[in-house]
């Protein structure tokens, strides 16, 4: 195996070359999605008996239809006592900042009382039922669970739904149902996959439609959260984990190596670039870089993601720095630097921000009380981070007098006759007493 990152120099004013390094890095997906509808159709139109047959396809279960996909009561009292109790108490700390950062978000409704007569303003609604879905295979996510419930409790959120891929033995980590469990969700289902998202999109017997899908997952899930859309809503279309590391003299090599394998292990597709005028820290990283992977446990993962989907890009300065970061728009970006506040008004495109040596990614992935719920695939040049508002609908409403009514209705009469809209004309014209 070669030991290499790929490498470019990216000349002053040409930063928009980084996305011609970037291009074809998307899976031809045509294929899994013709698979992925189909599983979609089959949960649609059998339910239940849809979903044991992909639990045995998929998961490996065993266990002969029909039961319970639900996690029972008894389990989740198991995994909470299971859970060792300082592990408890970093979930519960976790919570603590998370809640605290997302309180921020709460939106209110608000009235407008003008002298002209009319009411009107913006009532703001909780979505009344929502899903999350929690990613298992490689990894188990309880940080997931409370970036994804969180919000929306504080949104107001009455029903909450959790599903989860279970184990072949039909078990579900007990990290995840212990983070459930205090933050107070029943309801979790053992599915994962494209026929979760149909079951939660379209009801089956015993799995209730949701209005709302959050929460990452592969490329499957993420391939039927794109063909079930405007059926339920969904939170983005997320890809491989990605980060962005901004460096320069003052950067630790060892520090910036473990920021990119830190987000390396997520995925063997997921994206990890450092970005630096410094030939220093360049020199730096690279003499450390495959050493340190080999000390990692998931060093296959790692190592897959940096030689395929890694980059070390050399800017002429720091703004150059900042400019190809900002084409990219990364799912992460981490400015590792002395003086991160005099370049964040240049920053326009990322789904969260990590100021200075010490606020890695890794703490916004846990504890620090950022979402890490994020975009990824470039789509932070117009989506944001899962938040309270993301659990939100909204309803505008308008009242008037007869008197201004009428006033209004001269003006907008005209603009209905340009358009064509005469009934429209008509009815704003016509002089009623209610």
């Amino acid at each position: 195996m070669v030991d290499s990152i790929k490498e470019v120099v990216i000349e002053k004013e040409r930063e928009e070359e980084i996305l011609s390094y970037l291009k074809g890095e998307k899976e031809d997906n045509k294929n899994i999605e013709e698979k992925v509808r189909d599983i979609v159709e089959h949960v649609k139109k059998d339910g239940d008996s849809a979903v044991y047959y992909y639990l045995e396809k998929f998961d490996k279960i065993t266990k002969t239809p029909p039961y319970s996909l639900r996690v029972s009561e008894e389990e989740m009292e198991s995994a909470y006592r299971e859970v060792d109790k300082d592990v408890l108490s970093s979930f519960q700390e976790a919570i603590r900042r998370v809640e605290k950062f997302h309180k921020n978000q709460i939106e209110r409704s608000w009235t407008i009382f003008d002298e002209e007569g009319s009411i009107y303003g913006s009532i703001v609604r909780p979505l009344e039922r929502i899903a999350l879905y929690v990613p298992g295979g490689r990894a188990s996510y309880p940080s997931t669970v409370i970036m994804g419930i969180v919000p929306a409790l504080l949104a107001g959120v009455d029903e909450i739904a959790i599903t989860t891929p279970p184990a072949p033995d039909f078990s579900v980590s007990p990290y995840v149902l212990a983070v459930a469990k205090l933050l107070g969700v029943k309801e979790i289902y053992k599915m994962g996959g494209a026929y979760a998202i149909s079951a939660l999109t379209y009801g089956t017997e015993s799995v209730k439609r949701v209005d709302k899908i959050v929460g990452p997952g592969n490329i499957y899930v993420t391939l039927a959260k794109k063909l079930v859309w405007g059926d339920v809503d969904i939170d983005s279309l997320a890809g491989p984990s990605e980060v962005v590391v901004i460096g320069d003299d003052s950067s630790s090599p060892e520090n910036i190596v473990l920021d990119l394998i830190s987000q390396a292990e997520h995925d063997p597709y997921a994206r990890a670039i450092l970005i630096t005028p410094s030939e220093k820290l360049i020199r730096g990283v690279k003499e450390i870089l495959f050493a340190r992977i080999e000390k990692e446990p998931r060093r296959d993962i790692i190592l897959k993601s940096i030689i395929h989907k890694g980059l070390i890009v050399k800017t002429d300065d720091m703004e150059s720095a900042i400019l190809a970061s900002n084409y990219i728009a990364p799912e992460h970006l981490q400015l590792a630097i002395d003086n991160p506040f005099d370049y964040l008004p240049y920053i326009k495109n990322a789904g969260a921000l990590f100021l200075g040596h010490f606020a890695s990614v890794p703490l916004g992935d846990y504890i620090a009380g950022t979402n890490h719920i994020l975009p990824t695939g470039r789509r932070a040049r117009f989506s944001s981070p899962l938040g309270v508002y993301s659990f939100y609908k909204k309803m505008d409403f308008f009242f008037s007098n007869k008197e201004l009514s009428r006033k209004l209705g001269d003006r907008a009469s005209l603009m209905a006759e340009v358009e064509g809209l005469f009934a429209h004309r008509d009815r704003l014209i016509a002089r009623r007493e209610k």
